[in-house]
């Protein structure tokens, strides 16, 4: 994890303010921003009272029983803190800016005190495409061998970056289609995952491959408009792994173009009028999700009335039982990842990458 230029991403000013959890920008795009998001993460159980008003534990099974947590019951440590993150849709037109800016403030769980303020836009990009590895990974096919042949991402910000970064981690990936409103932003995106200038990626044909040896490590990187309607059809057709990663408010392509096995990670939709797919593909798939709130987003808000069956799950469930995807089922022919983000993922990631800060010697200490 490159902690050296993310941890102080940008100056803040600490105050202290009294605020609703949610505001709402109505001066700018009508679903501008900001949530405050409270999470605690207790590696041993979570702490209750029972009826003489005595503390006890309840422990969670799945994550004692689970070897992935070794190191977190090793140091054993109450994680605490709040997530502060923003969408404004004008910020790269407008600014240069990420559409979604976030800071992480951590406490010590036993005195309540601020211990560290993390920039954490990359940490929030960083950590909701690792959510979507996890799950890709676990969802492709055995007989793929963890390749895939063509992966194609709708969006070409920082979402998109890290997904397609995150991608490479768990799994080879030969062709890439980046699919994209704006031309200019696909070849920015293309152009820095290669390490070349935008110019390296043709101006004269959007559609035009174009091969690096880094990082992309020989992947086949295109560029196609989401307006060209035939291109993004032959794209999706050929896709083992689709990303969407937008703020589309209708569906970015047909259901029935997805071919069969294919898995499909959704990270750009948050409320209940969002939708990057149809419900022709979400009905064709098993469905995972990293918090229960992702079932009232708009891709997946109609299950709730829907008298198929259909399988959903939540991504700890199947980590603990990866065999949930793998069983013959009548549930479907493809796989869906639904993606909201949770505040307890946040904070053990900032936990993660200020123990990183401390041993590298990066950071700055303050006294408040």
């Amino acid at each position: 994890m490159k902690v050296e230029e993310k941890l102080l991403s940008h100056r803040v000013l600490l105050c202290h303010i009294t605020v609703p959890g949610r505001i709402t920008n109505q001066q700018f795009q009508r679903r501008d921003w900001t949530l405050f998001k409270p999470a605690a993460f207790y590696p041993n159980g979570f702490p209750e009272k029972d009826a003489t008003n005595d503390k006890k534990c309840r422990t969670n099974n799945s994550i004692k029983d689970n070897p992935a947590f070794e190191t977190t019951k090793e140091h054993n440590e109450v994680l605490m803190g709040m997530k502060l993150v923003s969408v404004r849709g004008d910020n790269p037109n407008r600014y240069g800016k990420p559409t979604v800016p976030a800071t992480i403030m951590l406490l010590d769980a036993e005195t309540g005190e601020i211990n560290s303020l993390l920039g954490a836009t990359y940490l929030t990009a960083a950590r909701t495409a690792a959510g979507s590895a996890i799950a890709t990974e676990l969802c492709l096919p055995i007989q793929k061998n963890k390749v895939i042949q063509h992966l194609v991402v709708f969006g070409a910000g920082l979402q998109a970056q890290e997904h397609i970064v995150a991608m490479k981690c768990v799994a080879t990936v030969q062709n890439i289609t980046i699919i994209n409103r704006s031309k200019e932003r696909a070849k920015m995106l293309a152009a820095k995952l290669m390490l070349e200038p935008p110019s390296s990626v043709s101006n004269a044909n959007v559609h035009e491959c174009v091969d690096s040896a880094s990082p992309s490590k020989n992947s086949s990187i295109r560029v196609v408009l989401s307006a060209d309607t035939e291109e993004v059809k032959i794209a999706v057709r050929r896709a083992d792994v689709i990303v969407t990663a937008t703020n589309s408010a209708v569906p970015l392509f047909q259901g029935n173009w997805v071919s069969p096995g294919c898995h499909i990670n959704g990270v750009g939709s948050y409320t209940s009028d969002m939708k990057e797919v149809d419900e022709d593909l979400v009905n064709r798939c098993q469905i995972f999700y990293d918090a229960k709130e992702a079932l009232m987003v708009g891709d997946l808000k109609h299950l709730q009335e829907n008298t198929k069956p259909i399988r959903t799950l939540l991504l700890g469930d199947l980590i603990n039982n990866p065999n949930f995807v793998r069983e013959p089922c009548r549930f479907g022919d493809c796989t869906f990842y639904k993606s909201v983000g949770t505040a307890v993922q946040d904070i053990c990631t900032a936990h993660t990458a200020v123990l990183k800060a401390k041993e590298l010697n990066l950071g700055m200490y303050v006294d408040l």
